[in-house]
């Protein structure tokens, strides 16, 4: 892991998720802007969003509203999306799942 370390992941969380796309074999760039937004990650060759959740934030009714707004901007401009909390990094299949759907899931591009 600690190859694949990054200065611009922000939490320990962000770190970890990171090294979820290095070994699916998917290159990436931490903390991207879109537009106003900034993202965790954003896939290289894919327009899909990685942002890791940690569950805390959201016990706040008002950041739960302002996250769901922030993505729907973000979708609205094409990219899929990619959540990751941290009991999914243990598990690659999954990971690797939800990329495939957020890929999949993109509008088809001539």
């Amino acid at each position: 892991m600690l190859a694949w370390a990054d200065g611009r992941h922000e939490t320990p969380g962000e770190t970890r998720t990171g090294v979820c796309p290095h070994r699916l074999g998917l290159a990436y760039t931490p903390q991207v802007w879109i537009g106003q937004d900034r993202v965790d990650a954003l896939l290289d060759d894919e327009p899909v969003v990685v942002e890791f959740d940690g569950a805390l934030k959201y016990m706040d009714q008002d950041a739960l509203v302002a996250e769901k707004i922030r993505e729907d901007r973000i979708r609205s401009r094409g990219y899929g999306f990619v959540r990751l909390m941290w009991a999914d990094l243990y598990d690659l299949g999954l990971v690797a799942a939800r990329v495939r759907r957020a890929i999949d899931a993109l509008p088809r591009r001539s």
